[in-house]
């Protein structure tokens, strides 16, 4: 019983930090996107290499082979490059409500689909039902999405989203949720490996950092860095610290939750996205958006496996590098 208040406190306090990361970065889309993605980064880099250095002063293991980190380098720049830029700009042009289950409805259907063809997992008949139910959230969500589009544009600018416009945004967020899969199944079959999954976190908050801040200087030179305002570094910095804590929280609560318990997680960050986007952001609340988000949290708990279920492993999710 202790085991599963814990879990659930620590679960709780998970959900809710990733839901506050989103928040934030949704209060930055004026922002250049690979601006936003770079300095996001720095809060993991900064606590995670202490945690390492203090670790490596004890005397524990913190290496990880050269191959290992030839691997997890081309999946952080997939996870950065496809996932945090691509699921940033989808925050400015279709909002939270939708970019949240759009991106975690994809990120579901291609990490079963990725975990079934590289890591050998179970793949059964609610594999299909799920899959089913999260495609017809995209769809429907993607058939609201140009009224959000225009709410969206409208906090910003006179102009009214085009669909074509929207539809890119929508296909964003599918494409985020894509690479954001390919980094979890890395992290998954290299942790399974052996390697510490604090040292490949570093990897990838390092390999972003230096790969988006290589992009940010050819584009901007040292301009965004004197430009941008404390109020957007404090918001940046807050979304980062919150990504630490929630996966820190996450990965506490995993070791005794189930996978289904994942997916009730993952269920409540559509809800406080979908919430947030409408009373914060004043994001319109549509039938669609409505439909959307209860066909995408149907899908998250049609992926249980069956059967007794073990603890699961920890997750990467979109919103934590």
């Amino acid at each position: 019983m202790a085991g599963t208040r814990a879990a659930f406190f620590y679960g709780i306090v998970s959900a809710i930090c990733y839901s506050g990361a989103n928040i934030c970065l949704r209060r930055a889309t004026h922002l250049d996107p690979v601006w936003v993605s770079q300095l996001k980064s720095i809060p993991l880099i900064v606590v995670l290499g202490s945690v390492l250095l203090w670790r490596a002063w004890q005397g524990q293991q913190v290496g990880v082979g050269l191959r290992t980190i030839g691997a997890i380098c081309v999946a952080g720049l997939f996870g950065q490059l496809g996932g945090n830029i691509l699921f940033q700009w989808a925050l400015g042009v279709v909002g939270i409500a939708l970019a949240v289950p759009v991106t975690t409805g994809s990120q579901i259907i291609s990490s079963a689909i990725m975990g079934h063809v590289f890591l050998g997992d179970r793949a059964g008949k609610q594999l299909g039902g799920a899959a089913v139910a999260l495609i017809a959230a995209i769809t429907v969500l993607a058939f609201g999405a140009e009224r959000a589009g225009n709410a969206v544009q409208a906090a910003d600018t006179t102009t009214l989203a085009t669909w074509s416009h929207v539809l890119l945004g929508i296909c964003a967020a599918c494409v985020s949720g894509a690479s954001y899969s390919v980094l979890g199944v890395t992290l998954r079959h290299h942790t399974k490996q052996g390697a510490p999954i604090t040292t490949t976190l570093f990897i990838i908050g390092l390999v972003g950092f230096c790969s988006l801040g290589s992009i940010v200087f050819a584009r901007f030179g040292t301009e965004l860095w004197h430009t941008t305002q404390w109020q957007d570094y404090a918001v940046l910095g807050a979304a980062g610290l919150f990504n630490v804590v929630a996966f820190a929280t996450l990965t506490v609560a995993l070791r005794v939750a189930s996978v289904l318990f994942v997916n009730a997680l993952s269920a409540s960050q559509i809800a406080i996205a979908a919430i947030s986007g409408v009373l914060l952001f004043h994001e319109p609340w549509t039938y669609t958006l409505s439909i959307g988000v209860v066909l995408t949290v149907l899908g998250l708990f049609l992926m249980r496996p069956r059967g007794t279920e073990a603890p699961a492993k920890p997750v990467h999710s979109h919103d934590s590098n």
